[in-house]
């Protein structure tokens, strides 16, 4: 299993072509259920007219952490306040 409840997730590209218009989206995963044998999520917002999302074509967007820093402020300049 790719994800878990209340996890937010990125859609890869399908299989099917039809479904591909939703590959990049992101949602958060509600709750499982089983269609034709696969392991599939109930997601918010929904894609398009189906009941869910397979967990495999899923992929979780984990927490950075307390201790995350923002790699750009290396490269840029810390932003300030500009005085008028």
């Amino acid at each position: 299993m790719n994800c878990k409840p209340g996890d937010l997730a990125i859609l890869l590209s399908p299989d099917k072509t039809s479904e591909r218009w939703a590959s990049g989206r992101i949602v958060r995963c509600l709750s499982t259920f089983m269609e034709d044998g696969h392991l599939c999520w109930r997601v918010e917002p929904r894609v398009g007219m189906h009941p869910g999302v397979c967990d495999a074509v899923l992929r979780p967007i984990g927490n950075p952490g307390d201790d995350a820093t923002d790699e750009t402020l290396n490269w840029l300049p810390v932003p300030t306040k500009e005085i008028a």
